[in-house]
Order: structure tokens, then sequence, then C-alpha cells
């Protein structure tokens, strides 16, 4: 058996570096990365999506376009039910430690 559970630090920051690229953002990945423990992939491209519609409204409304920050994900992030719960990580964890086999 191999698990696979929730993205660690290193791969959300990944994802949040893929997200930021293509939204043209000024955010730090590392900093989201960290803010997002415990969301799944899915739920950092909602948080993603989230940030980028907000962006676009806020570029119609104005006229004036401007790049998503950290603290726009963060906002958004805050805002953000992960999928899996600290209780399902931590059986996840446990599932791990005894059923694992590589």
């Amino acid at each position: 058996m191999l698990p696979i559970g929730p993205p660690d630090h290193t791969a959300r920051s990944a994802l949040w570096e893929s997200y930021l690229a293509r939204a043209g953002a000024e955010a730090d990945s590392a900093v989201l990365a960290s803010a997002s423990e415990g969301f799944t992939p899915a739920d950092i491209a909602h948080a993603a999506r989230t940030v980028s519609q907000a962006q676009f409204e806020r570029t119609f409304d104005t006229g004036t376009r401007t790049a998503p920050t950290t603290d726009d994900y963060l906002d958004t992030i805050r805002d953000t039910r992960p999928t899996v719960s600290a209780a399902m990580a931590q059986e996840f964890a446990q599932q791990t430690e005894e059923f694992a086999r590589i």
C-alpha cells in the first residue's frame, strides 16, 4: 500500500506557485503554503479561482488591472474550510504508520 494524503508544505508551495504564475500574482507561495495547512489540491484550486474571480471583478469595476497579492490570497484562505479536518489528517497519519508498505 502506498498511502497518499494531503500535500505537505513543499507540495502546497508548488501548487501555489503554479496558480500564482498563471494569475500574474505578486504573492509569497511559502506564506500561502503555511496558511493552507490541511488543504487538498482541490481546496487550493478553489481558493486560487476565488481570488482570480475577485480580481477580475475588481478590474472590471475600476478599469485598472492589478495583480493579486499575498493578502488577497490569505483573506480567501481564511474563508475557505479545508476538505480534510484535523481529525481526518490524524487518522490518515495513524493509518499510514500502521499499514504503509513500500
